[in-house]
C-alpha cells in the first residue's frame, strides 16, 4: 500500500474537484451522451425541435448528475487512498466552496459572453444546472468522504 500523504485541506478539496467534479463528470458525462444518441437516434432528432429543449435539457441534467455521482465516488477513494485525511467535514466545506467558485465563474462568462441569453431560457441553460450541480456536488461529496469513510475498501486502486 502506497503511503498516505498529508496535505493541506484546500489542496485536497482542488484535487477533488478536478477530479471528481471536472475531469472524471466531464468524460463520462460525454460518454453518456454519446451512448444515448446512439442507442436512441430517433430521439436526438426529437430533441433537436424547438418544442423538445424541456427534454433536452432534462437529458443533460440527468447525465450531470450521474456523471458527478461517478466522478465523486472515484475522486473519493482516489483521495482516501492518497491522501491522509485529519478531518472530512472540513474537506466536504471547502471542496463545495471551490465548486461553487467555479460554477460562478461559469455562470457570469455565460452570461456575458452571450452564450446563455437574459431571460427564461438562461434560467434553464445556466441556473438549473448551477443549483442541480452544487447540490448534487455536495451530497455526494459527503456520502463518499465522510458517510463511509471508514467503509471504503482501497486495497484495488
Amino acid at each position: 500500500m502506497k503511503d498516505q500523504t498529508k496535505s493541506n485541506t484546500w489542496f485536497i478539496g482542488f484535487i477533488h474537484f478536478i477530479l471528481g467534479g471536472w475531469i472524471i463528470s466531464f468524460i463520462i458525462a460525454f460518454l453518456i451522451l454519446i451512448l444515448f444518441s446512439l442507442f436512441f437516434p430517433q430521439l436526438e432528432y426529437v430533441m433537436s425541435m424547438s418544442n423538445f429543449d424541456l427534454t433536452k435539457e432534462a437529458a443533460q441534467i440527468i447525465a450531470s448528475i450521474l456523471s458527478l455521482w461517478i466522478g465523486v465516488y472515484y475522486s473519493a477513494r482516489f483521495i482516501k487512498w492518497r491522501y491522509n485525511i485529519t478531518n472530512a467535514k472540513s474537506l466536504v466545506r471547502q471542496t463545495i466552496i471551490i465548486y461553487i467558485i467555479f460554477q460562478i465563474f461559469g455562470f457570469v462568462y455565460g452570461v456575458y459572453s452571450g452564450k446563455a441569453l437574459l431571460g427564461s431560457d438562461m434560467f434553464f441553460q445556466l441556473l438549473v444546472p448551477f443549483v442541480v450541480g452544487s447540490v448534487s456536488f455536495y451530497f455526494f461529496s459527503k456520502k463518499f468522504l465522510i458517510g463511509n469513510f471508514s467503509q471504503v475498501s482501497t486495497k484495488n486502486l
